[in-house]
């Protein structure tokens, strides 16, 4: 009977140590992503960015026409290092995985608490943006 407890302990020990380390593992492990690219507003894959209020997903990034001027943000939550989508309407950044939200200028504002998203710089040529890490 000693044996059998011990080995049922032994089970729920190791099985707790394995989960823990399944989902830290899901945590986000770059907090501040190297970008450096160039988009043409002119190609069709990235017209979206012609409107105010257009955004487009890129080498990481996710790129937002906010009244006239560009942004650009990590395309990852902070939380759990999911997508995120940008809504026009809230001028909000959205977590695809738990609803996070962040503001216009990647700032933590509902969800699971997670640090601001990482902002990179954008540069306008012409119909070239240049999206580097700050």
């Amino acid at each position: 009977m000693q044996r059998l407890n011990f080995l049922k302990a032994t089970f729920l020990i190791f099985s707790f140590l394995f989960l823990g380390n399944i989902l830290s593992s899901c945590k986000k492990d770059n907090p501040n992503p190297y970008v450096n690219f160039t988009l043409d507003i002119n190609e069709n894959s990235n017209s979206a960015l012609r409107m105010p209020g257009g955004s487009v997903v890129s080498n990481g990034a996710i790129v937002v026409r906010y009244s006239n001027s560009y942004l650009a943000f990590s395309n990852s939550c902070t939380y759990d290092g999911c997508g995120l989508s940008y809504s026009s309407i809230s001028n909000r950044f959205i977590c695809s995985c738990d609803g996070s939200e962040f503001d216009i200028n990647g700032r933590f504002l509902s969800g699971n608490p997670s640090p601001n998203i990482p902002q990179f710089n954008v540069t306008q040529n012409g119909s070239l943006l240049t999206i580097i890490s700050k």
